[in-house]
């Protein structure tokens, strides 16, 4: 389905990414099927699926600009489509980092979105794909090592130990802990790259020029909000065509979010 131009369309809401706790901590969106364009004198719409962002306190039909709209193809199912900027933002984090084949990938726990973030490294070949946190099942996350933080000075050193002798190191914090960002960037080899992307910031102390400078780390920022997609911001948009075909694939899409308990 193709959409041009600035007009209007009308979208009945089918899916609302608020109702998804992996969701919430981002701007809202939704997928709906659109039932008539604006103004009314315009040829008959296709009425297929779309992505839209949406305020949380509104109905279930709604009227948006073409241009804040993504198509969604006939044959994705809403329960995945719903899906799409999430996997889109995993997929343009290891994008942004650089992450080959073979290398180190780490990420902090603390988020259902997380898990996705590291299924993610794990597809695209990140050997090992470290999570840095507690209590966490590996039976759940396959392929996936866990390192516990219980001991900070342990964790480091079993870090270490973990990327010797690897071709590179890419991580990523979703935390915004000070803890989990002082582990990854005193474990950080040569020439590491790391993004911190946390929901809540807090202060943090940084040896810079020993832990930053001196290794030559590259440091990105940010935020993970999946909702950027609908920012037109050409780099994350470059992901959804990919993100699209990987929940387009059956049973790809289908194994990748059930191996995050959120499809059956």
């Amino acid at each position: 389905m193709e959409l041009e131009g600035d007009s209007q369309v009308d979208v009945l809401l089918e899916r609302k990414s608020c109702s998804e706790e992996a969701l919430k901590s981002c701007s809202p969106f939704g997928v709906g099927r659109v039932v008539s364009s604006h103004p009314k004198d315009l040829a008959s719409p296709n009425r297929g699926h779309v992505l839209v962002r949406i305020a949380g306190s509104e109905g279930s039909e709604i009227a948006v600009k073409k241009t804040d709209c993504i198509p969604i193809p006939d044959d994705l199912d809403v329960h995945l489509a719903i899906w799409i900027p999430a996997l889109a933002f995993a997929l343009w984090i290891w994008e942004k980092l650089s992450l080959e084949l073979g290398e180190v990938a780490v990420y902090s726990g603390g988020t259902f979105l997380s898990e996705l973030v590291g299924q993610v490294a794990l597809r695209r070949g990140g050997c090992p794909v470290i999570r840095l946190g507690n209590h966490v099942s590996e039976d759940l996350h396959p392929g996936i090592e866990t390192l516990s933080l219980q001991d900070p000075e342990l964790a480091v050193e079993k870090l270490k130990q973990r990327i010797a002798g690897k071709t590179g190191f890419a991580a990523v914090d979703l935390s915004g802990l000070p803890e989990i960002i002082d582990l990854i960037l005193e474990a950080l080899p040569r020439w590491g790259r790391v993004m911190l992307l946390g929901f809540e910031s807090r202060p943090v102390t940084i040896d810079f020029y020993k832990n930053v400078h001196y290794k030559g780390a590259v440091i990105l920022s940010g935020v993970f909000d999946p909702s950027l997609v609908f920012a037109q911001d050409p780099e994350l948009v470059a992901q959804l065509p990919r993100a699209i075909r990987i929940l387009r694939s059956v049973p790809a899409g289908q194994n990748l979010l059930a191996s995050l308990g959120c499809y059956s």
